[in-house]
């Protein structure tokens, strides 16, 4: 039987975070959620997610910054990160896709897109 896949989502909106990890779930994926932007190097490193759900706007440190520093990990640098975020511009966008993310999606969105964001980076169809 093969491995479940899994997700790391990190938001600070805990509420948020545990429903998609609930869908998630219900697709058959592993979840994992953090409200601390601060350990989620150290849960990733841990945990070796296959994918990370990371939250732009977050206190104390940005998701641009923990994406740059899961980019400066050995162990995770190579994981696939989607950003969340109620930031909409196209400047946002650009920025969270040169900190090396692989896509971006705008809050508050539709699930079925978020599943079709994950599936895509999961190698699912």
């Amino acid at each position: 039987m093969e491995n479940k896949k899994s997700i790391l989502i990190v938001d600070d909106e805990k509420n948020l975070s545990e429903l998609v990890a609930r869908r998630l779930a219900y697709l058959g994926y592993q979840t994992y959620t953090s409200n601390s932007p601060e350990k989620v190097v150290r849960i990733a490193e841990d945990k070796k997610p296959s994918l990370i759900l990371l939250d732009v706007t977050m206190p104390k440190i940005s998701g641009l910054e923990v994406c740059q520093k899961i980019r400066g990990s050995k162990k995770i640098k190579n994981t696939p990160v989607i950003f969340i975020s109620g930031k909409a511009t196209v400047e946002d966008k650009a920025k969270g896709l040169a900190c090396g993310a692989k896509d971006y999606l705008t809050k508050p969105f539709d699930f079925n897109e978020l599943e079709g964001k994950v599936n895509k980076y999961l190698g699912r169809k």
